[in-house]
């Protein structure tokens, strides 16, 4: 593996960080899978627009995930390209010394996805949106996502094992449908009160993150 990093400060602030990786390999000993990329290029920089956030650019290609992703195991575990320019509301409070993600909670801070781009398996996809995590630690917010050939991926996501019969069986004729009008077509993914929604269809419910 081979990595860089650099810091660039404004007097006592952070001006712009950087790390890019090449071969990158990140192995937790508590759960089984490694994380790898085959290049990672992270920027991170305060937003202009309000002292209290940072702006976070990322590009990941040929990002191998450690583990198959629940409820979406059918697109694999290889991610060819995903690219996010995300604004961290708050993103000071990550700096308290115990506890980061519950100052950022309690300070409201969330994640805004200006822009993202994603290409995984059958799915390829851009969007926008915003995350952040709510009291009992769990994913909460909303992405909108622009999908070009909704049917392939409408087709593999039916596929994950996970998935209840009447939800398998909805995805499956939305597939359908889709094949034959060809549309594009904007998905809404929704984390709230501690379920994921895909188009209002529950598909799982979500622990707390940590």
């Amino acid at each position: 593996m081979r990595c860089s990093s650099a810091v660039r400060n404004n007097g006592a602030a952070l001006a712009q960080a950087s790390i890019e990786a090449d071969a990158l390999a990140l192995d937790d000993p508590a759960q089984e899978g490694v994380l790898r990329a085959q290049k990672l290029v992270i920027s991170v920089r305060p937003d202009p627009r309000d002292a209290a956030s940072f702006q976070v650019a990322a590009d990941a290609t040929a990002l191998t995930l450690a583990r198959p992703v629940r409820s979406f195991e059918s697109f694999g575990q290889e991610i060819s390209a995903l690219r996010a320019a995300i604004v961290l509301e708050h993103g000071t409070s990550l700096m308290a010394p115990s506890d980061p993600l519950e100052a950022w909670r309690g300070a409201g801070g969330k994640a805004r996805f200006e822009a993202l781009s994603l290409h995984w398996g059958a799915l390829e996809a851009t969007g926008q949106g915003e995350a952040s995590i709510d009291e009992a630690r769990r994913l909460a917010g909303r992405l909108e996502l622009t999908i070009p050939n909704p049917s392939a991926a409408l087709a593999a996501f039916a596929e994950s094992p996970s998935l209840t019969p009447n939800i398998r069986s909805t995805v499956r004729a939305l597939s359908v449908g889709y094949a034959i009008t060809g549309d594009d077509v904007l998905f809404d993914i929704d984390a709230r009160d501690g379920t994921l929604y895909i188009e209002a269809l529950p598909v799982r419910e979500l622990a707390p993150l940590y």
